[in-house]
């Protein structure tokens, strides 16, 4: 399906959001890993308390627009569908194992941007994580046709 120039801009800036949750989430680690981080929300976690699994299913969200082929819808429909239910089920487990996390699962939204802090989250992701995501980003879009095609 053709592109706009609007349409393809606002991919490219959307996938280059998707690479800075993936990475900010690879950089601090989450207050719910195995080895816990620091409970107070800080960076990405104030922006979703699931910044990896939302950057994977915000990657497969924004390839569904240009790929409306089945094989397409079920390879990156995938994507969104196993980052919101594997969350959901993260969220669930921990606190019925440990309702020590209630306060930071309170304190933190669920889907990006949707909590009262977010843009304080924005303001205060580690500028190197911020900058090797959307670097990373735009070497993916750089290398894409040659790599994936498209």
């Amino acid at each position: 399906m053709p592109l706009g120039t609007a349409l393809r801009w606002t991919i490219y800036a959307g996938m280059g959001l998707a690479f800075v949750l993936i990475v900010a989430a690879l950089v601090r680690p989450s207050p719910a890993a195995v080895v816990p981080g620091n409970p107070t929300p800080r960076g990405a976690f104030r922006i979703t308390r699931h910044p990896l699994m939302m950057g994977i299913a915000l990657f497969g969200l924004l390839h569904l627009v240009p790929n409306g082929s089945t094989a397409d819808v079920a390879f990156f429909g995938g994507f969104p569908l196993f980052a919101v239910v594997g969350a959901a089920h993260q969220d669930r487990r921990k606190l019925a194992t440990d309702p020590r996390f209630r306060p930071f699962y309170d304190e933190t939204p669920f889907l990006p941007f949707t909590g009262r802090s977010a843009w304080q989250g924005v303001r205060e992701l580690v500028p190197t994580a911020a900058g090797l995501g959307i670097l990373l980003a735009a070497i993916v879009r750089y290398f894409h046709g040659s790599w994936f095609g498209g």
